[in-house]
């Protein structure tokens, strides 16, 4: 029995050693694992700095660029502010003399239309006149040529004196 004991004894205690190899390499494993993980972390982390510190010398320039560009606008700045304040006057002064014409020309193309529709009124009426004293004349040739021919054939007839004189 005590030999059974024995060789349960040392078949559990390799067992055991079996199972603690398997979990020793299962734990380096597992550490391995972390080991290039944390390195991938740092390698990034790394890269992340150099990218914060490149964007941070971006900025410190771009700052050192803002305040020259605000120092030249400082200092031309009252310059400019004058010569935009003449050219705005001078805008406005030009808009109003344009704005003057305009007016004017406004009124003279009103005046020059009514003028235009009177005359057009007038030229309408003169037409109608002329047409009437071209018909009357038309009509007053017919007949003094109507006459003409009647008293021409009354003539031929034999209808002489009077009688042909009446047309």
């Amino acid at each position: 029995a005590l030999r059974d004991a024995e060789a349960e004894t040392r078949a559990a205690a390799a067992e055991a050693r079996d199972q603690r190899a398997r979990d020793l390499r299962d734990l380096d494993a597992t550490r391995a694992a972390e080991a290039e993980e944390a390195a991938r972390t740092l390698q990034t982390l790394a890269s992340t700095e150099d990218r914060l510190a490149e964007a941070e010398a971006r900025a410190r320039d771009l700052e050192a660029a803002t305040a020259a560009h605000d120092e030249v606008l400082r200092t031309h700045g009252l310059r400019h502010g004058q010569e935009i304040a003449d050219a705005e006057r001078r805008v406005a002064a030009a808009e109003t003399a344009l704005s003057d014409k305009l007016a004017e020309h406004a009124a003279e193309l009103r005046s020059l239309r009514e003028r235009n529709e009177t005359e057009a009124d007038a030229l309408a009426r003169a037409v109608e006149a002329n047409e009437a004293r071209t018909v009357a004349d038309a009509v007053k040739r017919a007949t003094d040529e109507t006459r003409k021919a009647h008293a021409a054939e009354m003539e031929r007839l034999g209808f002489a004196g009077r009688a042909a004189a009446s047309y």
